[in-house]
């Protein structure tokens, strides 16, 4: 229904929905054409669930630097007009800081009526006017915000210094600016149901951009990223290098050991993936998607379009399906690059970055990294799956189906990886305490230290998987948790140092050593502003590796079944809260997938743990080996960076 314009430049409208999404469409379709929004060109969706104002004049500000920029290289010429949404996640989570920020701009919202609607507003604005609010709503260096100050400084850092070219006139080319408030709250996959289902259904945008509110891109990111779709124009949807801030201090471990893994993720990971021919994720912190790629195709038949499959999570799942939907992203892209007559192929964009938020607490992240592990070995299993179908296609070329037999192999190599890692790292922990304790010998004082911090190390770790079982990470918990980890690497480092000390294992010290140099050296090529923090974060924080992301991945397999998004505040699946007869027997179901999840994992890493045993009781090839492959693996996506970067 049509609501009184509260400023003369402002058109606003309610409309409402209930929860059948898909015939909904038209309705909302009809609704939104009184906006008369301009169509085409970039469409970029900014979600905002309850964060401050301070989040999103850092990504605004940081928007406004990419157009500049592009107005300034003329880019802006081949992908036509910039359409900014913004959809809160429900009016009553909205900060007051936000909200007036948003009024500054001539958007008024009432509070929330019970119905489960949107509110939206229209304006065309020039960047000289954004530019004047935001200044008037500057970073107000308060403790709690100031971090998203830095994340916008720290994207203006690594930015482009480059003025040169034409003039920007911030007064002529005006920019279509949305507003959604939805009534309630309802997940970032129902704000980009409004973004893609309504929005760039009326927009009809070239390109789609989304990112998280606080991400703050380098002002070329938007540039660089259309470069790669210019450039190969089967590309489908590309991914963004994603950074975090330099750490403030050499005390915080947590920021540096988020910081060095997503660096090794962005350098290395990512670029394996590529090289292999299947990237598995476009990050929702800031990635790009072409509209044709996602848009349903009226001359087919099939109901899976990708965003039918992408916003079925938005309904009742079983407790499978609900794992694979905690990495939404992961399951977009698959259906770009694996659907039936796909003629779409994911891209990496290493020249694009973003610089996104830390979690703040050890509690946050493990939360945070129970629901990307589950996603990972999930939307694994779900594109292993697909293959043999994606195969059988008769419109591939024989080099695309080797392509992408090659990428499955590899998928499935890293699925292992993921799913074994407890047989490998305790098998490890085995091999270490073995050569380092014959080394020194049993009856010597080393060999009695190693033995004994062994046997508390393996106590430590029963602990822990109590703890994580248990699932409340309240101070006894973290404490177990902490404490094993610091235990384990503490045990990594005894015996390193009596294994060197010894001259021991000197093959397999130099592929760890290559294995840690490997992000570094990357970084020094493609980033080098970036390279003295890496360095230097590597080297406080790779000891510490291996027994983390044991803690975390297991309490990502004991907590399988908490669907809920984990930081934010939202840390409660929706069926844990309710008496209702239907949700209880939800939550039933979810608690006996969660105890056959869990011993299925516990069982077979049993199994591979022993033959691990097996093949290797008689010899000391175990670490040699492991740290090779790893190395390989890391050498691999580097290699294949520096051909891309070659050849471009």
């Amino acid at each position: 229904m049509i609501v009184e314009q509260d400023q003369p430049h402002v058109n606003r409208f309610d409309f409402f929905k209930d929860n059948k999404y898909l015939n909904l469409v038209k309705t909302s379709l009809d609704d939104i054409e009184f906006l008369k929004l301009d169509g085409g060109g970039i469409a970029l969706c900014i979600t905002i669930y309850n964060e401050p104002v301070e989040a999103l004049i850092s990504s605004l500000s940081a928007i406004v630097n990419n157009i500049e920029f592009m107005l300034r290289e003329e880019s802006i010429i081949d992908t036509g007009g910039i359409t900014i949404c913004i959809v809160v996640d429900g009016v009553e989570a909205l900060a007051s800081s936000t909200r007036i920020f948003l009024e500054d701009f001539g958007f008024f919202f009432n509070e929330n009526d019970g119905s489960t609607g949107i509110q939206i507003c229209k304006a065309n604005i020039h960047l000289k006017r954004i530019r004047e609010i935001i200044s008037n709503r500057h970073l107000n260096g308060a403790t709690d915000e100031l971090h998203w100050g830095v994340i916008y400084k720290e994207s203006l850092r690594l930015g482009s210094r480059d003025s040169s070219g034409h003039h920007v006139n911030d007064e002529i080319t005006p920019i279509q600016l949305l507003v959604g408030v939805k009534n309630k709250n309802a997940g970032k996959l129902d704000s980009h149901w409004w973004f893609y289902r309504v929005f760039c259904q009326v927009i009809s945008p070239a390109f789609c951009i989304q990112m998280d509110v606080g991400t703050a891109p380098v002002n070329t990111a938007i540039s660089e990223t259309m470069k790669v779709f210019n450039d190969d124009k089967t590309i489908g949807a590309v991914a963004s290098g994603i950074y975090l801030t330099s750490p403030d201090g050499s005390s915080d471990f947590l920021k540096m050991w988020q910081f060095i893994t997503f660096a090794k993720c962005m350098l290395v990971e990512w670029p394996a993936e590529v090289a292999s021919g299947y990237l598995s994720v476009i990050p929702g912190q800031f990635s790009a998607i072409r509209w044709d790629a996602l848009k349903s195709n009226s001359d087919s038949d099939a109901l899976d379009q990708p965003l039918d499959i992408y916003f079925k999570g938005l309904g009742a799942l079983k407790p499978s399906e609900s794992i694979l939907y905690l990495a939404e992203d992961r399951v977009l892209c698959a259906q770009i690059a694996t659907r039936p007559e796909s003629k779409w192929k994911l891209g990496f964009a290493k020249a694009s970055l973003a610089i996104t938020d830390y979690c703040h607490s050890f509690e946050e992240l493990l939360r945070q990294r129970k629901r990307w592990c589950n996603g990972y070995l999930a939307c694994r299993i779900s594109f292993l799956s697909q293959m043999s179908d994606y195969l059988s296609r008769k419109n591939l070329s024989a080099n695309e189906k080797l392509s992408m037999l090659f990428a499955s192999v590899y998928q499935l190599l890293l699925l292992i990886k993921d799913w074994f890692f407890p047989a490998f790292i305790l098998y490890s922990y085995v091999e270490l305490a073995k050569i380092a304790i014959k080394a020194e010998g049993a009856s010597s004082i080393s060999g009695v230290y190693i033995s004994t911090l062994s046997l508390l190390m393996s106590a430590s770790i029963i602990f822990q998987f109590i703890a994580c079982y248990r699932g409340k990470l309240d101070k006894v918990a973290k404490s177990i948790i902490v404490g094993s980890i610091l235990l384990q690497t503490l045990f990594i480092l005894s015996c390193t140092v009596t294994i060197i000390k010894n001259g021991e294992w000197m093959f397999a010290l130099m592929m760890a050593v290559a294995y840690i140099a490997v992000i570094p050296l990357a970084t020094a090529i493609f980033h080098a502003r970036q390279l003295f923090p890496v360095l230097k974060y590597s080297v406080q924080t790779i000891s510490l590796l291996p027994a983390s992301w044991f803690a975390i991945w297991m309490y990502a397999i004991c907590n399988a079944h908490d669907n809920s998004w984990g930081t934010k505040g939202l840390e409660t699946p929706g069926y844990a809260s309710s008496k209702e007869a239907a949700l209880s027997h939800q939550k039933e179901q979810y608690s006996i997938f969660r105890n056959t999840y869990v011993l299925s994992w516990l069982g077979l890493n049993c199994i591979f743990f022993a033959v691990l045993f097996y093949f290797f009781k008689n010899n000391n090839n175990f670490l040699p080996i492991l740290l090779g492959l790893l190395a390989g693996n890391s050498f691999f996506g580097f290699f294949s960076s520096i051909k891309s970067k070659l050849f471009k």
